[in-house]
């Protein structure tokens, strides 16, 4: 029976098989992955063939025309002229199409790698040499476009024979910012030209893998057993703990984290996994560089290798540089992440998501991931539900969030009057103060008598003295209780106006409410998705 093909793409320094001149020296993705599954006699014998291999030896006379007597390196193919290089590409891929065929017919699974998109080193432009019309003629099962940090990525490239071995911006500072900014682009063409040749290959599956995930998911995802789920889960929340420091803090942060690696190694049981945490890049705020998410497990049993050193901090006195440009790298990540991890939602069969609101406000990435399901199940691109664990405690810890964001609105607009000091500790434990549990059977007077006798212990007044302007105006009394109403009746409906309900009245995911651990949820969802699918 003839192997699998598949297609291969990453930018260079991602390591997914760098041709020798270039390579960095680290044990390269699926060189490692082939020997893994060797080792535990898992699928077919992998065959890794890698064209800028047979590239870098069809360009060595092309390079030593150039520079004669000179040792041909690999860098200098990214600077000659676009013709030649699109000469070159077309006859290496010629020689190694039967190369694909031969360890085919000897049931080997074919890993074809490439890079769809160059950076040319003296346009400073990207660019793609492929010939769409020689490559669609191969039938690939799956084109992956393997993805890493940028920092790490950076880092690789940064090294002796890289691509970016010197500064290509005379501030440091600038440099280390820009060539980061470059890396996000970059990877940016090479995710859509790859999904290009997807498309034009038979309209195959393209899939963006991130390469620290464990190798027995990416050996998961290839033999396609097990259903694929997104799992979606609050990052800036834990990210957000760890800075502010504290023993407790810490604690909160590092728990939630051992709860996700709970989860996920459950629902490995009986599904596919993509982890977002897979790329950390937004791990800095305020200019400073914070931990990335743990990577659980043991280093050789990722598809890469972990982070490399830091690459965010700057020569002393640089910093100012550096901070200037931080915001617009903030940003660009920002725009990566969000089309990213969409991207991941709609590469899956399903999505789970664990605590979306633990901090007790809405995480905003998860909602954009779970309202992009809510859409892709509305237009029949999708049949399965999502399913989201949001126990009691998050609902009342997000409730009293929405109470503390009315009251500051009323605060700030003078309609909530008081001394700060007071309205401070109001915000910060009075709301606590609050009965919200049952607040689907109330209406907005009940709830407002509450909000009031709390509001009324902090000497905060809701009675607004703008209003008296003469004698025909009512008196105070009733002014506050209108006012008192109004305000319980806001609170009321942002209350019950969360996107989970929503998304649940549309059909579209199940809402579990259990106070469960993750484990149990895992359980429940593997029973669940059994039930529907049968």
């Amino acid at each position: 029976m003839p192997g699998k093909l598949y297609f291969v793409t990453g930018i260079a320094g991602t390591g997914i098989a760098a041709a020798s001149e270039g390579a960095t020296g680290t044990e390269k993705a699926l060189d490692k992955f082939g020997g893994w599954r060797s080792r535990l006699g898992v699928g077919a014998p992998v065959k890794v063939i890698k064209l800028e291999d047979e590239i870098a030896r069809v360009a060595k006379p092309y390079l030593e025309a150039l520079e004669p007597g000179r040792r041909p390196r690999w860098f200098r193919l990214l600077e000659l002229p676009r013709p030649t290089q699109v000469r070159i590409w077309q006859e290496s891929f010629t020689n190694v199409v039967p190369k694909i065929s031969e360890h085919r017919d000897e049931g080997k699974d074919v890993f074809f790698t490439f890079h769809a998109c160059w950076y040319h080193l003296l346009t400073r432009q990207f660019t793609s040499i492929i010939d769409l019309r020689m490559i669609s003629q191969l039938r690939p099962d799956i084109v992956f476009t393997l993805v890493d940090d940028i920092y790490d990525v950076c880092a690789r490239l940064s090294v002796e024979g890289g691509i970016f071995p010197s500064p290509i911006r005379r501030d440091p500072a600038e440099d280390r910012i820009f060539k980061l900014l470059t890396i996000l682009d970059w990877r940016a063409f090479e995710e859509t030209l790859a999904e290009r040749i997807a498309a034009l290959c038979g309209d195959v599956p393209h899939v963006v893998f991130a390469v620290k995930h464990p190798l027995a998911t990416f050996s998961s995802l290839l033999d396609g057993k097990c259903p694929t789920v997104y799992l979606a889960h609050p990052i800036g929340y834990v990210r957000d703990l760890w800075r502010e420091g504290g023993s407790d803090k810490h604690d909160t942060a590092n728990a939630f984290v051992r709860e996700v690696e709970e989860l996920t190694s459950s629902l490995r049981q009986d599904f596919t996994v993509l982890e977002p945490t897979a790329i950390d890049e937004l791990c800095f705020a305020e200019n400073e560089f914070g931990p990335r998410w743990p990577q659980p497990g043991r280093d050789e049993d990722l598809l890469w290798r972990p982070p490399l050193e830091d690459f965010w901090n700057v020569p002393e006195g640089q910093e100012e540089v550096r901070n200037a440009l931080t915001g617009y790298l903030e940003d660009k990540i920002k725009k990566h992440i969000n089309a990213r991890d969409h991207k991941l939602v709609e590469q899956s069969a399903g999505v789970v998501a664990y605590r979306p609101c633990a901090p007790g406000y809405e995480a905003k990435g998860v909602k954009e991931e779970l309202q992009h399901w809510g859409r892709l199940h509305t237009l029949g691109e999708r049949t399965a539900v999502a399913y989201v664990l949001h126990p009691p405690q998050d609902e009342l810890a997000r409730r009293h969030w929405e109470l503390g964001n009315v009251c500051t609105e009323w605060w700030q607009s003078e309609r909530l009057r008081g001394d700060e000091s007071e309205y401070n500790s109001f915000v910060k434990e009075g709301v606590q103060e609050v009965s919200v549990e049952d607040i689907e059977e109330l209406d907005g007077f009940a709830i407002s008598s509450r909000i009031r006798t709390v509001l009324d212990k902090y000497h905060l007044d809701l009675y607004d003295t703008r209003l008296a302007l003469g004698p025909l105006e009512r008196e105070p009394a009733a002014q506050r209780e209108e006012s008192q109403e109004q305000l319980g009746q806001e609170f009321l409906s942002r209350a019950k106006d969360c996107y989970l309900w929503a998304l649940q009245d549309q059909g579209a995911a199940v809402i579990v409410s259990d106070d469960c651990t993750a484990s149990v949820f895992a359980s429940d969802v593997a029973r669940q998705w059994s039930s529907t699918s049968d």
